[in-house]
């Protein structure tokens, strides 16, 4: 048995075998004229950009944080600073592999001597980003040896990653549900790795000895609480840790009940507490029992993962399983939100200067009708199968709302009319702009609820882009003016008798609880993660 002290990221406890990743081994781009590697690099970004993409999708039923990490990412790859060094080196000779793995290293380097924290924390996701873009490199056959050999495929059962250094990008693409821990040479508490393994209750010890990589075990205890990692433990300490995982379990198996027996209410009234989900394999035990629903499904990762249009059928089965899986609890879907920084080739939607403020949301569903009316048509094929509601994001005038719910009623009645079983279906919106949350007294009596996206609305409200760090100190989620914006739109949701969610980060900040309860605020919908302690948190304030 071989014990080793190291940095803890993220708490819990794991017993199990080893998955090595040694992605650092990649090497070998060939050697070309530089016009050429430049023409890759151009090929490869644009490969890297649409994986962020993905990536962000799938992420954004976890945690919101890392659906902004991917979102800067793909502003990473375009930072001027980052790019030239990569020319640089090419005009200079090198191969496009050593041109983006040096000027990645030395992006990062610079990062690590910042003074701020947080600064520092990010040279890991400038690393993450030129392995992503080398990983794109081999999978145009340009490295003679792979970057991207986890591996997971041929182990069977669960495992705890041990690697030098692991991007957010690798952890993603790895079924979350076998990962028991994960040990890291390389990585602080406060990078993007370790906090993603946080919001997926994953044990993470970062700041091992590098030797971690060379030995040879095949089992190893992780104790993400203390920072301690044994390598081939004998019996003794794995008993220990056992009764110790024991006793962890037992207690959370005591919140569990608690949730249980102790209904969450303010002023009389029920307080909602539901999930944000990507897919319906983001429904887990603990979502079905203790979620009051599914207060926001996004639909994207079925665009994103197609190289045409998610068909009905394919829509179809995704929503009812949806719907199944949650037994009768209402599940409120919404309709795509492809496009600003989710963008797929098949779309060939138009280059636009400020993407933010172009087709997105319930935009792009109106300009593709048939898209749209395909989604419908699924969704309230769906509905008979349990407790649906479709929402439209993006919504910022009251004829969009309108013209929406036409073709609901539309699509409903064409189904109807083939003898199409169909259920009853609210119709709701998000409440993302002030210009909804203005008209929030007019929208109220055309809707059936609202959900707040506190994101996009402090980032409209303020006029702060939430992903660029250099003005990350004007982005103010508790700004009086988006607090004024939630409140208006509350009162006059109430007075027309219908609730309002929040389903952006802001749900889960304790720090908001005081504000959500004086204002009215039906439901909070929050990552399946955040969900137990979200309620425990809600409990202790009553």
């Amino acid at each position: 048995m071989k014990e080793l002290k190291g940095i803890a990221a993220s708490g819990g406890i794991a017993i199990a075998g080893v998955l090595r990743i040694q992605g650092e081994n990649a090497s070998g781009h060939y050697r070309m004229d530089p016009a050429e590697s430049k023409k890759l690099y151009r090929e490869i970004k644009i490969l890297a950009h649409k994986e962020f993409g993905r990536l962000k999708s799938l992420s954004e039923g976890s945690d919101g944080t890392m659906s902004d990490l991917f979102e800067s990412y793909g502003m990473i790859i375009e930072d001027p600073v980052f790019e030239e060094a990569v020319l640089g080196r090419l005009d200079a000779g090198a191969t496009l592999f050593d041109a983006i793995k040096s000027s990645g290293e030395e992006m990062a380097a610079y990062l690590v001597g910042a003074d701020d924290e947080y600064i520092r924390a990010r040279s890991s996701d400038v690393i993450g980003v030129s392995d992503e873009l080398i990983r794109q490199l081999g999978s145009l056959g340009h490295l003679k040896e792979s970057a991207d050999n986890a591996g997971a495929e041929d182990i069977d059962g669960s495992f705890v990653i041990v690697s030098r250094r692991l991007s957010p990008a690798q952890l993603m693409r790895i079924d979350k549900h076998r990962i028991e821990a994960i040990c890291l040479c390389e990585g602080t508490p406060n990078d993007h790795t370790s906090i993603l393994a946080g919001s997926m209750g994953i044990p993470c010890v970062t700041g091992l000895d590098p030797d971690l990589i060379l030995d040879r075990f095949s089992s190893v205890i992780v104790d993400g609480n203390d920072g301690i990692v044994f390598l081939d433990p004998d019996e003794e300490t794995v008993d220990r840790y056992t009764k110790l995982k024991d006793k962890i379990l037992q207690r959370r198996q005591k919140a569990r009940l608690r949730l249980l027996e102790h209904p969450l209410k303010d002023n009389g009234r029920i307080m909602k507490v539901c999930c944000n989900i990507s897919s319906p394999d983001d429904i887990d035990e603990d979502t079905v029992r203790y979620a009051d629903g599914v207060g926001l499904f996004r639909t994207e990762y079925l665009y994103l993962k197609n190289n045409d249009y998610p068909s009905e059928e394919e829509q179809f089965a995704a929503y009812s399983e949806a719907l199944k899986k949650m037994k009768g609890k209402e599940v409120i879907i919404r309709t795509c939100d492809i496009g600003f920084d989710k963008a797929v080739d098949y779309m060939n939607l138009p280059h636009e200067q400020n993407p933010g403020m172009g087709i997105r949301g319930i935009r792009i569903s109106l300009e593709r009708p048939e898209m749209f009316r395909t989604q419908l048509r699924a969704l309230y094929r769906a509905s008979a199968y349990g407790s649906l509601s479709i929402m439209f994001p993006m919504i910022s005038s009251l004829w969009e709302l309108r013209e929406a719910r036409k073709y609901c009623e539309e699509v409903r009645g064409e189904l109807e009319s083939r003898g199409v079983k169909t259920g009853n279906v609210r119709i709701g919106i998000m409440i993302e702009t002030p210009s909804a949350a203005l008209l929030s007294a007019d929208l109220a009596k055309e809707a059936d609820f609202f959900s707040i996206g506190s994101n996009d609305l402090t980032q409209y409200t303020i006029g702060a882009d939430r992903i660029n760090a250099d003005i990350s100190r004007y982005y103010d989620a508790y700004h009086p003016a988006v607090r004024q914006l939630i409140a208006m739109t509350v009162k006059n949701a109430h007075k027309e008798g219908i609730p309002v969610g929040i389903c952006g980060e802001l749900a889960s900040d304790p720090a908001m609880t005081e504000f959500f309860k004086e204002t009215g605020i039906d439901e909070l919908s929050v990552a399946p993660s955040r969900l137990l302690k979200t309620k425990l948190d809600l409990i202790k304030e009553e």
